[in-house]
């Protein structure tokens, strides 16, 4: 991977590099262009204070640089997921219903996606549902998505048009995975474990131009959401 061609890196765990450049270390020794990563290590919370087994949370703070986007947070009591202790390879997770649990935040996309270069991780457990991960312009498509497709990954850039569904061969791994999306200009690309799985060709770019809301666990403007399981 050349990382001189991305612009943003996102881990959910999320991770999202940006044009901008943020002097810090991140995971992966990812030290630049970070604009968020939500790491459930750190940085889960009810009421302003360090989420324990079992807590609702209503914020999970970005730990990149980028001022733009402090966080993700829910305030609505029965939308908020639950933070589990030693869950996915010992490690804890934000866990969403696949009802209605989410985090959002609304996000002007400059500050989040680049038009055409970007990689999106996913470290998590799927368990059931369809949209899990979205950010889009409403009726005119522009959308940076991933959910579910038959029992396969498949995710959305830089609209949600046929040919700019990219659909993975793999599926998801009930004990949980590592989830890549890069994007180039008339491209994207999905990885399973680090490994490349499919590169389907895109048309246009992303316009990041308007603010809209990023939302995680479920979808946007009406609910489709999953049973998902969010780690690092």
């Amino acid at each position: 991977m050349d990382m001189k061609k991305l612009k943003h890196y996102f881990i959910s765990g999320m991770l999202l590099l940006s044009s901008a450049l943020f002097g810090q270390t991140g995971p992966g020794g990812i030290d630049s262009n970070l604009t968020l990563w939500l790491d459930a290590k750190s940085g889960v919370e009810i009421g302003g204070i360090p989420a324990v087994n079992s807590n609702q949370v209503d914020k999970w703070v970005n730990k990149s640089a980028n001022l733009n986007i402090p966080d993700l947070d829910q305030v609505t009591n029965n939308l908020q997921p639950i933070f589990n202790t030693l869950t996915l390879n010992y490690n804890p997770v934000v866990t969403f219903d696949g009802s209605n649990d989410k985090l959002v935040k609304e996000v002007l996309g400059s500050d989040l996606f680049d038009v055409s270069n970007n990689t999106i991780v996913m470290v998590h457990r799927y368990n059931a549902g369809v949209v899990y991960f979205k950010w889009e312009q409403g009726s005119s498509g522009n959308r940076v998505g991933y959910e579910k497709s038959g029992n396969n990954v498949r995710f959305d850039f830089p609209t949600d048009g046929g040919g700019n569904q990219t659909l993975s061969n793999f599926n998801y791994d009930p004990n949980g995975q590592i989830v890549t999306a890069t994007t180039i200009p008339g491209s994207s690309t999905l990885r399973n474990m680090g490994l490349v799985d499919v590169t389907s060709n895109t048309t246009g770019s992303l316009n990041n131009s308007f603010t809209s809301q990023l939302s995680i666990g479920d979808n946007v403007s009406f609910s489709l959401g999953s049973n998902m399981d969010y780690a690092e």
